[in-house]
């Protein structure tokens, strides 16, 4: 569980202080380029960070044989119980992980396609 509370926090940190901090940087100004890819990687940070403290919390009844308890939980999904081992509170978290994740992979594919269109618009 130290690793969730960890990843939670580091999370916390990168949602506030840190955007905070940047916004009021002198820097930015004379260095838009690079402080648009540290924002960027900021705000992707905290999303991970908040993935994995989900993940972390949701897959610690598994116990600390983690690919051997999931080979064993995979067993009894498929044997048509998908809550054993795990419970409804960590199988829930599990699934707002996961959906998190497919959330920011999607909007990071969605922002990197729009900004090579506009680069591309520009170019031409």
């Amino acid at each position: 569980m130290d690793v969730a509370a960890g990843l939670a926090i580091l999370g916390v940190l990168l949602l506030v202080p840190v955007p905070l901090a940047l916004a009021r940087a002198g820097w930015v100004r004379a260095e838009p380029r690079a402080a648009l890819v540290l924002w960027q990687s900021v705000g992707l940070a905290a999303g991970l960070a908040a993935v994995g403290a989900g993940l972390a919390v949701s897959l610690h009844p598994l116990g600390a044989h983690l690919p051997a308890a999931l080979a064993r939980w995979a067993t009894l999904a498929a044997a048509g119980d998908p809550g054993a081992g795990l419970g409804v509170a960590p199988l829930a978290l599990l699934a707002v992980a996961l959906i998190l994740l497919c959330w920011l992979l999607g909007v990071t594919a969605l922002s990197t396609a729009r900004t090579w269109r506009i680069r591309r618009r520009h170019r031409d």
